[in-house]
C-alpha cells in the first residue's frame, strides 16, 4: 500500500492505521482485551489509483502527485476532545502555532487521524469528530 501509495487515499490510510493499531496492540495471547483482525476491502485494493504511476516515478513525485488531488485541506484539532479556538485550521503550521508548537514540528503529519495524543492532550483530525 505504501509502495504503490494506496495510503494517501483516506480509505487507504484507514486500512494502515487498522494494520497498525492490530500488530502494536494487544496481539499477545495473554493481553486482557484481545484486538480484533483487521478487515481489508480487496475491492478496494484492486482499484486504480487517481494518479498514474510511471516506471521511475520517485516517491516524492508519487506523494506531490497525491497531494495536488487535495485542494481543500483542513486540520481540526482538539485539546482533550474540546474543539481548539480557530479549529479548522488550513495549514499545518498555523496549527501548531494555535497550541504553542514550533511551526516547523511535523507532529500533525505523524498524529493525524491516528486519534493518538500529542503531548498527552492534542488530537488531530482532518475530518470533524
Amino acid at each position: 500500500m505504501h509502495k504503490y501509495g494506496s495510503f494517501y487515499l483516506p480509505k487507504g490510510r484507514s486500512i494502515v492505521l487498522a494494520i497498525a493499531n492490530y500488530i502494536n496492540k494487544r496481539r499477545y495471547s495473554n493481553a486482557s482485551v484481545l484486538a480484533t483482525v483487521p478487515v481489508i476491502d480487496d475491492v478496494f485494493l484492486a482499484s486504480e489509483l487517481p494518479v498514474i504511476l510511471t516506471p521511475y516515478m520517485t516517491h516524492i513525485d508519487l506523494a506531490q502527485a497525491f497531494a495536488r488531488l487535495v485542494v481543500d485541506r483542513k486540520v481540526y484539532v482538539y485539546d482533550n476532545d474540546i474543539l481548539v479556538k480557530g479549529s479548522p485550521f488550513t495549514t499545518h503550521p498555523s496549527a501548531l502555532s494555535a497550541i504553542g508548537v514550533n511551526k516547523q514540528s511535523s507532529a500533525i503529519k505523524r498524529n493525524i487521524d491516528t486519534g493518538k495524543a500529542y503531548l498527552g492532550r492534542f488530537t488531530f483530525y482532518s475530518t470533524p469528530q
